[in-house]
């Protein structure tokens, strides 16, 4: 059975539980907000979106302990939540509806749906399948964590940076639309 080292795998595992902190951060920061951006995905009913959207705060905050404490669990929550997210992208998306939020940006930050989004929710599907794979028992040293700190933060600037280019490219695409 492949195994994988310990610095791919802690590396993977608080990037994931990073992006799950502030996915909660910004649904608790506003939660009638994010209601109403999970209603614009017409997927519930009006009287589940309450409930369902503090499921998603609960399982985002769950995914996130877990992470964090490397609970197994976690990385199957993990697929699974972003799994979901792409799903009601892709429904989205196919129904024409791509001016809708993703919800994904904070809630301050309107970043239209686009096949961009699902590329992006596949390769954060894949890293949480990638720590599900047995790690090695290889003995960690300080370049290891210094290697593991530093990975995180470029990583971390990664995603945000590619968010940004992709609501950057939704705003100029919209603007273009709009004038013509």
């Amino acid at each position: 059975m492949p195994m994988i080292d310990p610095v791919i795998h802690l590396v993977l595992q608080y990037v994931l539980a990073t992006i799950f902190v502030f996915a909660v951060y910004h649904k608790v920061s506003d939660v009638r907000i994010f209601r109403a951006i999970l209603g614009e995905y017409r997927l519930l009913p009006g009287g589940l979106l309450w409930p369902g959207a503090l499921m998603v705060i609960m399982g985002e905050l769950l995914a996130a302990i877990g992470l964090i404490l490397g609970l197994p669990f976690a990385y199957w929550l993990a697929v699974g939540l972003f799994g979901l997210y792409t799903l009601g992208f892709v429904i989205n998306i196919a129904r024409d509806r791509r001016e809708i939020d993703c919800g994904c940006s904070g809630l301050g930050t309107k970043q239209q749906l686009s096949y961009s989004l699902v590329i992006r929710n596949l390769v954060l599907i894949t890293a949480a399948i990638v720590c599900v794979t047995p790690v090695s028992d290889r003995a960690l040293s300080g370049v290891d964590y210094l290697t593991v700190g530093g990975a995180i933060i470029v990583l971390l600037v990664v995603y945000v940076t590619a968010n940004d280019l992709m609501t950057f490219a939704n705003t100029s695409r919209q603007l273009v639309n709009d004038n013509g």
